[in-house]
This record gives C-alpha cells, sequence and structure tokens, in this order.
C-alpha cells in the first residue's frame, strides 16, 4: 500500500491541473475508507472545474461520515443543480438527510429520485431504510417489499430482504427476526449465493442470547463459505474476516479466552496477508473487543479507534474512555453514536438500546 500511495502522490504532482486524475485519485482513497484523505482529492477536482458533478457527490458522502454536514449538504445542492434531470443526485442528497438524521427531507428526496426514473429502484430502498431508521418498522417492511420485488438481480433481492430481516431488531422481535433471517438464507441456497446466506446466518448470531446457538450459526456460515459457489476471493474473504469477528468477540464476552485469542491470531494473519481494509478493520474490531474483555483498555484503544465507523466499536470506545477518566471524549462519543442513522445490523443491534439506556440515566440524573 505504501508504495501505491506513493506513486498516486507523485502522478497528481505530476499533473496537477488534471481534474479526473485527482478525482480517480479521490475515489481510489475513498474506497479503501480513507475518507479524510479523499476529501482534498475532491476538492482539488472541483477547484479545476466547478462544473465537473462526480466529485461533488463523492466529497459530500465524505464530509458527511465525518457529520459535516453543512459542507456535505452543499455539495449535493450543487449535485442537484448541475444534473437537475438524473434521479442519482435526490437519491444521495436523500441518504445524507438520512445520516444528518432528516428523515422526512430524505423522503422527499428519495420520492423525487423515483418521479424522475422510476426504475432508479436503490431509492424505493432508501425509502424503506429511512422507515427503518425513524422506527416504523412495518411501513419500512412493506417499502422493502417493493424494493425487493422490483430488484434487478437475486443478488441485490437477497440483500435487501437481509435489510428487511434487520427491521425486526429495531423494534425486539427477535423471533420474527429469525424467521425473516432463516427465509433470507433458505432463499440466498436456492439461488446459489454463499455471501447473503452466510450473512443470514452470521447476522443471527448477532444477538442470539444463548452462546451455544450462536456458535452454531457462525459455524453454519463458515461451512457455506467452505462450499463451491460462484463468489471472488475478495468477497470469500471479506465476509469470512466478519464471521471470525463475531466469532472472536463472542468468545471474550463468555470469558472463554483461548478460544477468541485463537480466532483473533488467525484473523490477524489473515489481515497481515491482505490489502484489504475491510479485513484489516475486523481484525482491529475483534482485537479491541478481546482486549476490552480482558480490562485491556489502553490496548484496546488504537484498535477500536481503527474501526470508528461501526457502531460496535464506538460503544467499545465509550465504556475504555470512561474507564481510562476521558469522559469528554466518552460523551462526544455517546453523543456520535446516539444520532446514528446508518441501517446496518450494528446500527440495529446498538443504536436504539444506547439511546433508551442514555435517555434512562439522563431522566434519572435529573431527579436527584
Amino acid at each position: 500500500m505504501v508504495p501505491a500511495i506513493q506513486a498516486m502522490n507523485e502522478v497528481l504532482d505530476e499533473y496537477p491541473n488534471d481534474k479526473h486524475l485527482a478525482w480517480l485519485a479521490g475515489v481510489w482513497t475513498e474506497n479503501h475508507q480513507q475518507w479524510k484523505r479523499a476529501i482534498p482529492m475532491f476538492e482539488r477536482a472541483i477547484k479545476l472545474d466547478a462544473s465537473f458533478a462526480a466529485p461533488l457527490n463523492e466529497v459530500a458522502y465524505c464530509y458527511a461520515r465525518y457529520r459535516i454536514y453543512d459542507k456535505a449538504f452543499d455539495a449535493m445542492q450543487r449535485y442537484i443543480d448541475l444534473l437537475p434531470n438524473e434521479a442519482n443526485p435526490q437519491d444521495s442528497y436523500a441518504e445524507i438527510l438520512r445520516m444528518g438524521g432528516k428523515f422526512d427531507d430524505a423522503l422527499v428526496h428519495y420520492r423525487a429520485s423515483l418521479k424522475i426514473d422510476p426504475g432508479f429502484i436503490e431509492s424505493q430502498l432508501g425509502i424503506a431504510d429511512t422507515f427503518a431508521l425513524m422506527g416504523e418498522e412495518q411501513q419500512a417492511r412493506t417499502e422493502y417489499g417493493i424494493a425487493v420485488s422490483h430488484a434487478r438481480s437475486k443478488s441485490q433481492a437477497a440483500n435487501w430482504s437481509l435489510n428487511a430481516a434487520i427491521s425486526y431488531l429495531r423494534e425486539g422481535n427477535l423471533g420474527g427476526a429469525d424467521a425473516a433471517f432463516r427465509a433470507a438464507a433458505r432463499q440466498a441456497h436456492q439461488d446459489d449465493l454463499a455471501i447473503p446466506e452466510a450473512e443470514a446466518y452470521r447476522m443471527m448470531a448477532a444477538y442470539q442470547a444463548d452462546s451455544n446457538t450462536a456458535m452454531q450459526l457462525l459455524k453454519k456460515a463458515e461451512d457455506v463459505l467452505q462450499e463451491k459457489h460462484p463468489l471472488t476471493v475478495s468477497a470469500h474473504d471479506e465476509e469470512l474476516a466478519l464471521v471470525m469477528r463475531e466469532h472472536a468477540s463472542r468468545a471474550a464476552r463468555d470469558g472463554k479466552l483461548p478460544l477468541a485469542t485463537k480466532t483473533l491470531q488467525t484473523l490477524q494473519q489473515m489481515a497481515e496477508s491482505s490489502q484489504d481494509q475491510s479485513i484489516q478493520l475486523a481484525y482491529d474490531g475483534a482485537a479491541g473487543a478481546v482486549l476490552v474483555a480482558q480490562g485491556k483498555f489502553e490496548e484496546a484503544l488504537p484498535h477500536l479507534e481503527e474501526d470508528d465507523h461501526n457502531p460496535v466499536s464506538i460503544k467499545l470506545l465509550i465504556t475504555v474512555h470512561r474507564n481510562m477518566g476521558a469522559k469528554d471524549l466518552a460523551e462526544q462519543l455517546a453523543q456520535i453514536l446516539a444520532s446514528w442513522n446508518e441501517p446496518t445490523l450494528e446500527q440495529a443491534l446498538v443504536v436504539p438500546e444506547f439511546r433508551r439506556k442514555e435517555a434512562a440515566s439522563a431522566s434519572s440524573f435529573r431527579r436527584m
């Protein structure tokens, strides 16, 4: 990676006025989840040509991931102004509005996208995700059903079915979640889609109260990935890393530290032999979880900071800072976590419960 970055910087220096080069460098950096480093590259492309729409879209997402919403919204409005008759700018603006907690405004722009292009089905998914984050889970599942029925591929439908299953977790309906995930796994198996099938079992494992059940589900996910399926090595390894992360974290929470350590070592070997950022983050998240379970807060800190765009790791970071006496940092992270609005499994597992506990704690404090 270091030589690649050096080569990228050299070519940017050699061609300082090439807007497409600056944009592509930003995309490459963004794809490695280095959003802060990507921002100046996109801004450089925009400065070279204010009518260049693509970097406006990308830089808005980068700003939004760091909650710099004023700049994100400004970039998105400029993106829409440049491409008023295209659906994607409306869809992107809606997603960023949703990240900022502006749900009603997000729905307006998702619907505007579909009005421009009824076939832009990603905006129908966006409507469903927005209702899910608003806590209107039944309405969300209705909207997911529409999205799934119009999906362009079986893979797309499988992934969106997982989003619908996650909605049950936000309302605390674990039985409903189990049924939905199992249905998604069966359909993915019929369609020979290994990744969504493995994801379904891994996601089920994440919320099981019984550790034996969780471990059995993780074993099923691993077995699916070991079967012969038409999938890329990178997709296989990324999902396997997530399964192993959950395996190590669960073992650590159960006090089975030898098992947690052994799993973590295997995951570390995967991370060290790969340039895949997703695998590296899976390792850092797992390492942080295992070290927190051991009470090694200082050692856990750098790992969790690497994975600071995952609500599970942010919650652990809050625990670490509180135990280390950094109450201000813990409070800042608590505010970020409470306002986390991305339609993921981790958000559903962590954020709604965290909000309730923080609200109950604040209410108790006021009564004292």
